[in-house]
């Protein structure tokens, strides 16, 4: 499985580890992209972590990227080329830190629609409970 970690904040007036992630698992057939949240934990909370992400299948790479990186030219393999498509999206703000909760995930699930390609939500939430 190929991790792309595309951002990753630490947003101090919270204690949370802000990130956006990039999963590329030809073996399990899927390609993903999650918006995570990792709140550490403080006193009186064993921290939380939350995940806003969706996913398609792993046969829908090449429509990926070419809806989001249409040059046929370009050098790499199409998992290098979707990566540095998504790496793209953050240099440019399109995926950034700052925005309301789900909206990174929205935004992907907008461009795998309009790339044609089915996709389901992967979100998923974690609370300590020591």
């Amino acid at each position: 499985m190929r991790t792309e970690r595309l951002l990753r904040v630490h947003r101090t007036s919270t204690d949370c580890i802000f990130q956006l992630v990039l999963r590329i698992d030809p073996e399990a057939g899927r390609i993903s992209f999650h918006e995570e949240y990792d709140y550490l934990p403080q006193r009186g909370d064993a921290g939380r972590e939350y995940s806003y992400g969706v996913r398609t299948r792993y046969a829908s790479l090449a429509a990926l990227v070419e809806h989001l990186s249409p040059n046929p030219d370009a050098r790499g393999t199409l998992e290098d080329r979707l990566a540095r498509a998504f790496r793209a999206r953050v240099a440019s703000g399109d995926l950034a830190d700052g925005q309301e909760l789900g909206a990174a995930r929205d935004r992907v699930a907008a461009w795998f629609t309009e790339a044609g390609v089915d996709h389901e939500p992967a979100d998923w939430f974690w609370v300590n409970s020591d």
